[in-house]
């Protein structure tokens, strides 16, 4: 029953209402789920007038897919709700009950495990559902792609969004489109605004009956505005059939090779008044490159908020175009770091609020990267110095940084690598533990606490040496027992330090089978 005068209230602001208790889910999550909106059950039962709002926004946005574990009725024993079982009982539910059917607006179907019965199911349940405006669709069994190809050709969408990628992310199904076949289907829905689709890997080799060129007529999908295609890579001739059907761009989002950078200067510049966000991943490892005409940008994109992309199309010099730029993502080199920090020094971007950079060590004479570091080594010094620069000036900018490291990191990195400050305030660096000088190793010190390490040289060794006993005590799990004994005299051989015995003539010798926490078998 509605209370008070909730019964003038119009049904638009129950609907809002009823909207603010919806389950706000992840789409973008590794994992997502695809399970109905619960939250909205309840209100069914409240009273008449509300059951049909609540039935309305229950069915205008559906999710299914994904397996729900939920409690019985006595709260103690779990149950797992599959999701292909709730996608067949929705769709017994609409097939018997058009009304419903034609509620639907947002069809977001995704499966598990990649069972042909459940893309069966799917399928049906596209072709049930005449009135829907936006799908997204996660996983397609193989052998499925062509009944899909002419469900979807009877729709028209406003935002179709597809992922080889099951709901499962390490399961993934077969690839339904390549990218001309996608552009060529995409003309059948003229009021389609955006497309997210990941289409798979193309790294090996191409299907030949998916090597085919676009075919397009100019302007036949002019509300299209957002536009993330991955796992292709992009070519010049897709960006010339792209930049005809969609004149009017506002997002942006492709993995190119450097030979599309010509045809995606000219998108840019043919797209310089309404786009807004451009993120374009590009491999550039063993490339000799001319930096001046790898840039992508080389006339001003007066709209730009957002970008994200590398120096392999985008030197530093180059973002002095975007005079609106607000985010930037950048990879470069540590050159480009430096020229980057000037860029900002010199108010060439006005706009710039927050920066995420990674720098890596440029390409030697073979054009190759050095060995990769992990992500906790420490950074080298130039790159130190190249983090250090962009902290200073983004500070008195007040731009947010995203680095790997904050700036108090780094100067602590500085003390570490330099302890002793020199008369001229520098500081010192520290010599490496592995010197070539052997004879300086005679000099090292020996047994420093009763912690159980020791540093001692052995012949042949110039370097310290650390024993942790503790490890000691389980090598009898894998070595013989006779070998195991010869490395522990070795071990209590060598631990006493040199000439310890003449400067402390009362010290004795600790023997080999009582010292540190030595024990023979």
């Amino acid at each position: 029953m509605l209370m008070g005068n909730g019964s003038s209230v119009p049904s638009e602001i129950w609907d809002r209402i009823f909207m603010h208790c919806e389950r706000v889910i992840e789409t973008n999550a590794i994992k997502p789920e695809f399970f109905p909106n619960y939250h909205l059950h309840p209100l069914l039962l409240a009273c008449r007038g509300l059951h049909a709002i609540a039935e309305r926004r229950l069915y205008t946005s559906v999710w299914l897919g994904s397996n729900k574990v939920v409690k019985d009725r006595g709260g103690n024993k779990k149950v797992v709700l599959a999701g292909k079982d709730a996608c067949q009982r929705f769709y017994e539910t609409v097939q018997s009950n058009h009304r419903l059917a034609s509620l639907v607006r947002d069809l977001h179907l995704g499966t598990t495990e990649l069972f042909f019965e459940e893309t069966r199911l799917h399928i049906q349940l596209i072709k049930i559902c005449k009135s829907v405006e936006a799908l997204d669709l996660r996983g397609c069994t193989y052998g499925a792609e062509d009944q899909l190809k002419i469900a979807l050709a009877g729709m028209n969408l406003s935002s179709f969004k597809l992922s080889v990628r099951a709901l499962r992310y390490n399961y993934q199904g077969a690839e339904v489109f390549s990218i001309p076949q996608l552009l060529n289907f995409i003309q059948n829905w003229p009021c389609l605004e955006i497309l997210d689709v990941y289409l798979g890997e193309d790294w090996g080799v191409i299907r030949e009956d998916k090597l085919v060129d676009a075919a397009f007529v100019s302007g036949k999908c002019a509300t299209l505005r957002d536009v993330l295609i991955t796992g292709n890579h992009i070519s010049p001739k897709d960006l010339v059939c792209l930049r005809a059907i969609a004149p009017a761009l506002q997002k942006l989002k492709i993995m190119a090779r450097m030979d599309c950078i010509s045809e995606l200067r000219r998108c840019l510049d043919f797209w310089s008044s309404t786009l807004r966000d451009l993120d374009v991943w590009v491999g550039y490892d063993g490339i000799t490159r001319s930096r001046a005409s790898n840039s992508i940008f080389k006339s001003p994109m007066v709209e730009l908020r957002s970008l994200n992309i590398s120096t392999a199309m985008a030197p530093p010099l180059s973002l002095a175009y975007l005079p609106k730029l607000e985010v930037l993502s950048y990879e470069g080199e540590y050159a480009d770091g430096m020229e980057l920090a000037r860029i900002i020094e010199d108010d060439k971007l006005p706009c710039l609020r927050e920066i995420g950079v990674t720098f890596t060590a440029p390409l030697d004479e073979n054009e190759s990267r050095p060995p990769s570091r992990s992500s906790q080594d420490p950074p080298d010094e130039m790159h130190i110095e190249v983090l250090q620069e962009l902290h200073k000036v983004c500070g008195q900018k007040h731009i947010v940084l995203n680095a790997a490291w904050t700036l108090e990191e780094l100067e602590q990195f500085v003390v570490e690598r330099y302890p002793e400050p020199l008369a001229d305030g520098s500081r010192e660096q520290e010599m490496p533990l592995n010197s070539d000088n052997d004879g300086d190793s005679d000099k090292e010190d020996g047994w420093e606490d009763g912690s159980g390490s020791c540093n001692s040289t052995l012949p042949g060794y110039s370097s310290r040496i650390f024993f942790d006993f503790k490890i000691i005590q389980n090598i009898p799990l894998i070595l013989p027992h006779f070998a195991y004994a010869v490395f522990v005299h070795i071990v209590a051989f060598y631990s006493e330090p040199a000439g310890a015995l003449e400067l402390d003539p009362e010290r004795k010798p600790r023997s080999s089978h009582t010292q540190g926490s030595v024990i023979f078998p």
